[in-house]
């Protein structure tokens, strides 16, 4: 089994971890940075090859802790291009988006899978084999 998820695409989306208020580009809180720093610990082992992020600080700063850790840059993306995101994440093998309870579903969606994300969910990981049009959902 773990040879043949060595040879699938596999991408992992998450959404911006807690964030200070509801401002336009809020900064992350204690938690939300906590949060970041887990999020880095369970993905260091992940074969992760590319990070992308929208141009709002909270999704970047979710990031940031496993691109620091991987030596991995970012990759800022407007969170409306999710066309143009695709694209991209067609030619990964491996790749993390951080992204918004609006803009997960739309990429979910683009690989043929469905997706919901609550506005109060800060803790899913899922992790999407766009081969096998399958998504599931972890825990953070």
């Amino acid at each position: 089994m773990t040879v043949l998820l060595a040879l699938l695409q596999v991408l992992f989306l998450v959404r911006h971890a807690e964030k200070v208020d509801n401002s336009r580009d809020a900064a992350l809180s204690q938690a939300g940075e906590a949060r970041a720093l887990a999020l880095a610990d369970k993905l260091r082992d992940a074969g992760i090859t590319a990070i992308f992020a929208t141009e709002f600080q909270r999704t970047q700063k979710t990031a940031a802790p496993l691109a620091k850790r991987l030596n991995v840059k970012t990759q800022v993306r407007a969170a409306d291009d999710t066309a143009g995101l695709v694209a991209l994440l067609n030619q990964q093998e491996r790749a993390l988006v951080v992204g918004h309870s609006n803009t997960l579903p739309e990429i979910a969606k683009a690989f043929g899978t469905t997706l919901e994300v609550p506005d109060e969910e800060f803790d899913g990981l899922y992790v999407l084999l766009p081969a096998e049009r399958l998504l599931v959902r972890l825990h953070q």
